[in-house]
């Protein structure tokens, strides 16, 4: 195998010895918890050991980075001259199961804590509940709603498993507020942008307060984030806690902070997220905001009435999306999934490499926050990336192999079930169903509502498929008694905000053939698609069992997955790349393990993934790529499907569609 890559860059040095040993001082020093900030209504500001401090922050989400990373992007973030990170804590991503909870390797948060506080680094952190944040369910577990349907209100059963989750999660925090004296987090923010729920539930926000506040103390100060438009501030804001808004470049902050000022008089002038750039969604062209027209306005903000305002900006650096915890969005009325790659046109890209806006913002932040130009030597390089030849996939298990196996879950029941109601999180579930009836040579099929997407089959034939973003629920099949009828839906993505929030998936209704309901369905799933090929897996090492093969004889148009070994030269470094699907369709990629994410790159404007260098392995040991293509796919019929990783990342390829700004 060849590989292209570009010169050797040194890598961070491992200073966990380190972060222990400045954990373990600051600890002693602080003993007696004599740090303190607070804010200071009277001169509105804020203070950090009774001094004047300005947040000038960045927003980035320690689970879109592996944590082998953290340090590299947490110095570019200092090095653009931010004093703050802020970053949420998404539930789903630690509890994935209902008393299951996980927090190693990515989702080890305390780590990222530590390596804040080693550089000197505030954190303003965002523990939800809810997070939005473009993420599965605004970040809330899916479990949730096999429980309920009543997610961010006074709801009995919701608020005894948030009660357990902070019952575990906020002890875990507590040591870390700079208020205890031995952490970097100097705020905590109550639930998030809740203006945008209609329900405009105070209970629920003062019983969430108080909760954390039972956790945490008296001392740390506690903010909510909303939009600045009237309604939504009335309806965010929480007795004794600090109010601040967010809003993006070409606003007048003058609106959004009088708006500000109008529900809290005195206190000092935060805009909690000032969007450097914007999410993708499938089928859209990819968003992007001018370097300048970013900077300009951020400018704006800062000078703003000669005030000490403070500003975070959303994103500094964006991240990846990786498995299948992307959210799903409204937009004119119509459901679109959210694109793996969560880029957001940031100032450092989604390899953690600065861009243009990157420098610019970086001249306007050293000019306001610190008063000082940018100083020399404080320019981050472009990491070196490397590339391969064409890697030939090899089919190894079509879909009806693998969810006939033993490790795969079913249940029956009369009528349809739901993801959330079969305890599907994420990926795929797979209906089945026997027609009892003479039909027509050509019969209707109606499925309605859908969410999101399916693929019809008929004795294991492709029929065509059915989509909610697309608006069509309705299909013709060739159909006859006793035919098989195989529905094979996808979630992609459950809404990530909005007053539908409660989003569930799959078929939420009654599925009809020429106006007869078909009934007796059998549902075959796993729990969480993400995790069927992680190394740890027992389902991975027998599905992945010589016995089991590619059935030859099935339609080529079935589902498959498809399989790729392959070795580095020795003596070859690893770097960053980029996986290209080649001439795939759609579906989910594996590497060693790690699920990189969805490729559907006929709809862009995502075609290539972003592939950590610290996912691959180097020589000698073998790399594996697994690939589920769950669309028709013409290279699988003549067997000469490929993919390969290139230099340069593609996130702006052709759409169907345009946003309308």
């Amino acid at each position: 195998m060849s590989i292209i890559t570009p010169k050797m860059r040194l890598n961070h040095e491992n200073f966990l010895i380190v972060l222990a040993l400045i954990f373990l001082f600051s600890k002693f020093i602080n003993a007696e918890g004599n740090n303190k900030f607070r804010v200071d209504y009277e001169r509105n500001i804020f203070l950090k050991d009774e001094q004047p401090f300005r947040e000038c922050s960045g927003e980035m989400h320690y689970f879109r980075v592996p944590h082998q990373y953290w340090y590299d992007r947490l110095v570019k973030l200092k090095q653009m001259g931010l004093n703050t990170v802020q970053t949420y804590i998404e539930w789903a991503f630690h509890e994935p199961k209902e008393g299951f909870y996980r927090f190693d390797g990515d989702r080890d948060f305390i780590k990222f804590f530590e390596i804040a506080r080693a550089l000197n680094i505030s954190v303003f952190l965002r523990p939800g509940p809810f997070i939005n944040a473009e993420r599965d369910l605004g970040g809330l577990p899916s479990w949730i709603l096999g429980k309920t349907n009543k997610t961010r209100e006074t709801d009995p059963v919701y608020q005894d498993a948030v009660a357990r989750w902070f019952g575990k999660l906020l002890p875990m925090i507590k040591p870390y507020l700079y208020a205890t004296g031995s952490g970097p987090i100097l705020t905590v923010q109550i639930e998030n942008e809740y203006g945008f729920e209609e329900i405009c539930d105070h209970s629920y926000l003062m019983w969430l307060r108080d909760l954390v506040r039972r956790y945490l103390g008296d001392e740390v100060v506690l903010y909510t984030t909303d939009n600045s438009i009237d309604s939504k501030l009335d309806c965010g804001i929480v007795d004794g806690v600090f109010s601040t808004v967010d809003f993006g470049p070409g606003i007048n902050p003058s609106v959004p902070f009088s708006r500000q000022r109008a529900v809290r008089p005195k206190g000092p002038l935060v805009n909690s997220e000032y969007y450097t750039g914007w999410l993708d969604y499938w089928t859209f062209e990819h968003q992007k905001r001018p370097a300048n027209y970013i900077a300009e306005n951020l400018a704006r903000i800062l000078d703003y009435l000669n005030e000490t305002v403070h500003v975070s900006l959303y994103m500094f650096h964006g991240g990846t999306s990786f498995g299948m915890a992307n959210g799903g969005s409204i937009e004119n009325d119509t459901f679109f999934g959210q694109t793996t790659t969560y880029d957001y046109d940031a100032p450092l890209n989604e390899a953690g490499d600065p861009t243009e806006k990157y420098f610019a913002l970086q001249k306007v932040i050293f000019e306001r926050c610190r008063g000082i130009p940018v100083p020399p030597g404080q320019v981050p390089a472009i990491s070196p990336k490397m590339g391969t030849g064409p890697i030939k996939l090899t089919p190894f298990l079509d879909l009806y192999g693998f969810m006939a196996h033993q490790g795969v879950k079913r249940i029956s029941s009369i009528e349809p079930m739901t993801f959330e109601n079969s305890g599907v999180s994420h990926g795929y579930l797979l209906y089945s169903t026997k027609i009892l009836f003479d039909t027509p040579t050509s019969s209707v099929l109606d499925i309605n509502p859908l969410e999101d997407r399916a693929t019809i089959y008929i004795d294991k034939v492709y029929q065509g498929t059915l989509s909610k973003t697309e608006k069509t629920f309705s299909l013709k099949i060739n159909a006859r008694r006793g035919s098989q009828l195989d529905i094979l839906v996808e979630n992609q993505g459950r809404l990530s905000n909005g007053p539908m929030i409660n989003d569930h998936k799959g078929i939420l209704g009654d599925v009809k053939l020429d106006g007869q309901v078909l009934r007796n369905w059998n549902h075959a799933f796993v729990e969480n698609w993400e995790d069927i090929f992680e190394d740890s897996s027992s389902l991975r090492d027998t599905l992945m069992n010589k016995e089991i093969q590619h059935d030859v004889s099935l339609p080529t148009s079935v589902p498959t997955f498809m399989r790729a070994i392959f070795v580095f030269p020795a003596n070859s470094p690893i770097y960053d790349t980029f996986f290209m699907p080649s001439n795939l369709v759609k579906g989910v990629v594996y590497l060693n393990g790690r699920c990189l994410g969805r490729y559907w790159p006929k709809t862009g404007p995502q075609i290539t993934l972003y592939t950590p260098g610290v996912w691959l392995r180097p020589y000698p040991q073998k790399n594996e790529i697994i690939v589920f293509e769950s669309d028709p796919s013409p290279c699988v019929t003549t067997n000469d499907c490929e993919i390969q990783f290139v230099l340069e990342h593609n996130i702006d390829g052709p759409t169907p569609r345009r946003i309308k700004n």
